[in-house]
């Protein structure tokens, strides 16, 4: 199977099932599957980033404890954001220097804090936005939005990068994406988004969320790449087996991550100033 038809089926299948749960579960069932599917991505990133670091299932589990707290925390609780996120890297810290004070090396210690800091910011920070976006007025429908600026962001540049790529974005980390792919991912993200603005009838100025579109699909473009750049360092070729032979969740959601903060932002912002 080509890499581009893995894109789109990865697409086609995130957005139908999507779809069937908010059918019969409503924007409820959405949220709590996607808390689940963000939890599998914290996991993960613990397996590739810290493990290889300090094999303990007592760090790992301490690890996993903060950001099933932090999450829905970042998520639905945005005043609580800072202070539980300070309050989480202390308690993380603290566990982690009085597990390891006699089993692991200095460095690999600081490697290991520095990694888990990391990984509160991408596999909990980040994706609360997400939620936020779903908790919105409409929130589904902008949610659905979102995921379409990412996804054929994604897929426009891959087939623009295929047709047309001839100078190499970053070929330390991604020796196959190019300029050319980049900025078609962006256009076409930007085309795509704001066709199914109208087709959902959301009442958003056009330019608005065109520039929304535009910069939340360049951003998702540089998650891919510092997925890429974890699983480098990791020496792994993918986080997990979610999609055999192609990746797991952050590999799918790399692009989801990154992109909600910018989206979510850019939304409000409207909300704001329009």
């Amino acid at each position: 199977m080509s890499n581009l038809q893995v894109r789109i089926i990865s697409a086609v299948v995130a957005l139908v099932g999507l779809l069937s749960v908010y059918h019969f579960f409503g924007n409820n069932g959405v949220i709590l599957l996607s808390l689940v599917i963000v939890l599998i991505g914290a996991w993960e990133f613990s397996k590739i980033c810290l493990r290889p670091l300090y094999k303990s299932r007592k760090i790992t589990a301490l690890y996993m404890g903060i950001c099933s707290v932090l999450l829905p925390l970042f998520s639905f609780n945005a005043e609580l954001t800072l202070p539980v996120f300070a309050s989480s890297l202390c308690v993380f810290f603290t566990g982690s220097l009085w597990l390891s004070r006699e089993r692991i090396k200095i460095h690999a210690l600081q490697s290991l804090l520095a990694l888990a800091a990391t990984g509160f910011i991408y596999c909990t920070l980040f994706p609360s936005f997400a939620f936020r976006i779903l908790l919105m007025d409409d929130g589904f429908k902008i949610f659905f939005m979102f995921l379409v600026a990412v996804f054929m962001g994604d897929i426009f540049a891959y087939t623009f990068g295929r047709l047309f790529g001839k100078h190499r974005l970053m070929p330390a980390l991604s020796p196959k994406k190019t300029v050319e792919g980049a900025i078609g991912g962006t256009v076409g993200s930007l085309a795509s988004t704001v066709g199914v603005m109208y087709l959902l009838n959301l009442s958003f100025p056009p330019l608005a969320i065109a520039a929304i579109a535009f910069a939340t699909s360049a951003v998702a473009q540089s998650g891919d790449l510092f997925e890429s750049l974890l699983k480098r360092v990791a020496g792994v070729k993918d986080s997990g087996k979610i999609m055999p032979g192609h990746g797991g969740v952050l590999d799918r959601l790399d692009g989801i991550y990154f992109g909600a903060p910018v989206f979510y932002t850019g939304l409000y912002l409207i909300e704001y100033f329009l």
